[in-house]
């Protein structure tokens, strides 16, 4: 089988490196595409003679190629290589360990579920108002500390007021200030914030 590797260079994990990745991935015969400054990685996934293909990045990265890969009739290989990796650790992947995910080109294909909005598919969930607002706050923080950005966004959830947005879902007029759209069920502890629970 060939595959096509698609690296995020600029991913937030940075572990291992893009050339770690592409060392690994070739070592198996697996090519790789290191995507650029202008790369269009759909269009890339679209012209790749490959039978499998995957990505290494965030969850950001995975979903356009996994796009492409069901839209293709192809096998995804999810790498983990980007900050929260909540699509890998919902699969049950070793986030503390990409390079072992590479070993998935040569594996057992495994149907989950993934879901669209609009025509946007995305693999775990789509979040819109003040739960969206506080996953953008905890990563500008993470930096600083993992424990702080987890306070900073409890403390926004209890001293934001206001804030609904107005919606139309399934032709009912609906305001809310958390919109969560899951592909399964989900965990939406404030000091988790989400997981899913794939049907296996």
């Amino acid at each position: 089988m060939s595959g096509l590797l698609i690296v995020n260079p600029r991913s937030g994990g940075q572990s291992p490196s893009a050339a770690d990745l592409c060392r690994a991935a070739e070592r198996i015969g697996v090519d790789v595409h290191v995507l650029e400054p202008g790369d269009d990685a759909r269009h890339i996934a679209r012209e790749a003679d490959a039978d499998a293909l995957g990505a290494a990045g965030g969850d950001g990265s995975l979903a356009p190629i996994a796009d492409v890969a069901i839209e293709r009739g192809l096998p995804f290989v999810c790498v983990p290589a980007g900050t929260r990796n909540h699509f890998a650790r919902d699969a049950g992947l070793n986030r503390d360990d990409p390079l072992a995910a590479l070993a998935a080109f040569r594996g057992i294909e495994r149907p989950v579920d993934v879901g669209w909005v609009d025509d946007r598919l995305f693999l775990n969930n789509v979040s819109l108002g003040f739960h969206a607002d506080l996953i953008d706050r905890r990563e500008r923080h993470r930096r600083r500390s993992e424990s702080l950005a987890r306070l900073k966004a409890l403390w926004r959830s209890v001293a934001k007021q206001g804030g609904a947005l107005p919606l139309v879902i399934d032709g009912e007029p609906l305001r809310a200030r958390i919109v969560l759209v899951s592909n399964n069920a989900y965990d939406l502890g404030m000091l988790s914030l989400g997981g899913a629970n794939f049907a296996r």
